[in-house]
C-alpha cells in the first residue's frame, strides 16, 4: 500500500487549486499540444531533448494525435473518465504527462512546467486501485522518482527528503532494478544539498548501490552515466582522487558511446577539477579545452564559466597573475548568475584571492576569502577554513599584519591542495 498522501502534494510549488487539474483538456490533448510547441521554438535541439526524455516521448511526434483519438474515442463511448482507469489508459496517460515532465525538467529552466506535468500525471493517475495495483505502482513510484531529480535542480531539498521517506517501503518491496537505480540517486543528490557537498560514508554507499542497481538493469542509459558519474563527483569531493579518476573516465566513456551530451560536460568539467587539485598542469590545459567545446556542443554555457576558472587557475600556476585575475573574475561573474548558488566558487576565488595577496591588496584578498566562507558554499577542509576565518577577523579588527600573515599561511596550504 501506498503510505497516506494527497492526490497532488506539490500544488504550493507551483499556485494550482486542486480543482484545476481536472478541469484541463485531456492529458493527451496536453500532451500533443506541448509537442508541437516544442517543435516550433527556435534553438531547440529537439532530438536531443526528446531521446533525453525516453523511447515513448521520441514516438510521440508521430503518434500523439493517433493516440488522442483512439483514447478520447473509447473514452467517449465508455462514458468518459471512468474508463480512463481501465485497460491501462489511465497509466498511459499519466505517463505521456510524466515525459512531458522530464523533458522540461532537462531545460533547467521549466522546472515550474515540469511540477505542474508531473502533478497533472498523478491527479490523473488517481488513487490507488482495489485490483491489478502492480501496473499502478510502477507508475506512481516512476512519478515520483522523476518528480525528485526536478526537486533536486530546484534545491528544494526538504521536499526531497519527504519525498525519498515516503517512497523508501515501496522501492524496497517492489522496485525494478532502474527504480532502485533512480531511488539510490534521489539519495545521493539529496545528500549533495543537504551536506553542501561533504560527502559521507553513507552518502558513498548509496551511490554505489546506484551503479549496482544500474548494472543489474543490464541496458545502457543516461541515468547509468549519471549515477557513475556522481560515484566519481563523490569520491572527488571525499579527496579520493584514484577512485574518483577511474569513476569519471568511467562515466565520461559511457556518455561518449550512448552520445549524452550533458553527462559529458559535467565528467569532463569535474575530471578537470580533479586534475587542478592533484595539481597536473598539462591535464588540466587539455580538459579546459575540451569542456570548453563540451558545454558548447551541448548549449550548456553556464559550465563554460568552471572552465574560464580552471583556466584561471592554469594561468596561475604559470606565473601570469594578471591573467589570472581577468579570467577568474568573469568566472565568478558568471558563476555568481547562477539562479542556485554555485557550490564551487572557490574555483574562482582562490585565483583571486592569490592575485590579490601576490599584489599586496590585502582588502581584496579578505574579500574573496569571505565569500568562500558563505553558507551556500561547500565548506573548505580544515586548516585551510580556521585560517580565513582568523585572517577574516583579524583584518574587521584592524590587525592587518596578522590579517595578511594568515592569508599567506592559507595561501601556502590551499597551493598544496590543488586549490590554487
Amino acid at each position: 500500500m501506498i503510505p497516506s498522501r494527497r492526490t497532488c502534494s506539490y500544488q504550493p510549488l507551483f499556485g494550482l487549486h486542486p480543482g484545476r487539474l481536472h478541469d484541463r483538456r485531456p492529458a493527451l490533448h496536453l500532451v500533443g499540444q506541448k509537442c508541437r510547441v516544442l517543435l516550433r521554438r527556435p534553438g531547440l535541439r529537439i532530438e536531443a531533448e526528446l531521446r533525453h526524455a525516453g523511447d515513448e516521448l521520441r514516438r510521440l511526434q508521430g503518434s500523439v494525435e493517433r493516440g488522442v483519438e483512439v483514447l478520447d474515442d473509447r473514452g467517449r463511448r465508455a462514458g468518459g473518465r471512468e474508463h480512463a482507469g481501465r485497460e491501462g489508459e489511465r497509466e498511459l496517460r499519466a505517463r505521456l504527462y510524466r515525459k512531458i515532465g522530464q523533458t522540461w525538467a532537462r531545460q533547467r529552466q521549466n522546472l515550474r512546467e515540469a511540477l505542474i506535468a508531473y502533478a497533472e500525471a498523478e491527479a490523473i493517475l488517481g488513487p490507488e486501485p482495489a485490483e491489478d495495483v502492480t501496473r499502478w505502482q510502477q507508475e506512481w513510484v516512476q512519478i515520483q522518482l522523476d518528480r525528485l531529480m526536478a526537486l533536486y535542480i530546484a534545491n528544494s531539498t526538504r521536499e526531497m527528503e519527504r519525498l525519498i521517506v515516503q517512497i523508501r517501503p515501496l522501492i524496497s518491496q517492489h522496485g525494478s532494478p532502474v527504480q532502485r537505480g533512480q531511488f539510490h540517486q534521489a539519495v545521493v543528490t539529496a545528500a549533495y544539498r543537504r551536506d553542501h557537498y561533504v560527502v559521507s560514508d553513507e552518502t558513498l554507499h548509496a551511490a554505489k548501490a546506484s551503479v549496482d542497481a544500474y548494472r543489474k538493469a543490464g541496458a545502457l542509459s543516461e541515468q547509468q552515466c549519471l549515477a557513475q558519474f556522481s560515484l566519481g563527483f563523490s569520491h572527488l569531493w571525499r579527496g579520493e582522487f584514484d577512485e574518483a579518476e577511474v569513476a569519471l573516465s568511467k562515466a565520461l566513456a559511457l556518455a561518449e558511446q550512448i552520445g549524452d551530451a550533458a553527462n559529458r560536460v559535467l565528467c569532463l568539467t569535474y575530471l578537470t577539477v580533479l586534475y587542478r587539485k592533484r595539481g597536473r598542469t598539462d591535464e588540466v590545459s587539455r580538459y579546459v579545452a575540451l569542456s570548453r567545446a563540451a558545454c558548447v556542443d551541448a548549449r550548456m554555457p553556464p559550465y563554460a564559466a568552471v572552465a574560464d576558472a580552471n583556466e584561471a587557475w592554469l594561468a596561475g600556476r604559470q606565473g601570469d597573475l594578471s591573467a589570472a585575475q581577468v579570467k577568474a573574475a568573469a568566472a565568478l561573474e558568471a558563476l555568481s548568475a547562477w539562479p542556485i548558488a554555485y557550490p564551487f566558487l572557490w574555483v574562482a576565488l582562490w585565483p583571486l584571492v592569490g592575485a590579490a595577496a601576490a599584489w599586496g591588496e590585502t582588502e581584496q584578498a579578505v574579500g574573496h576569502a569571505r565569500a568562500m566562507l558563505q553558507e551556500t558554499q561547500q565548506p573548505l577542509p580544515e586548516p585551510l577554513r580556521s585560517d580565513l576565518e582568523t585572517a577574516i577577523a583579524a583584518w574587521d579588527t584592524g590587525s592587518v599584519a596578522v590579517a595578511r600573515k594568515q592569508l599567506d599561511r592559507a595561501i601556502a596550504i590551499a597551493i598544496g591542495l590543488g586549490f590554487l
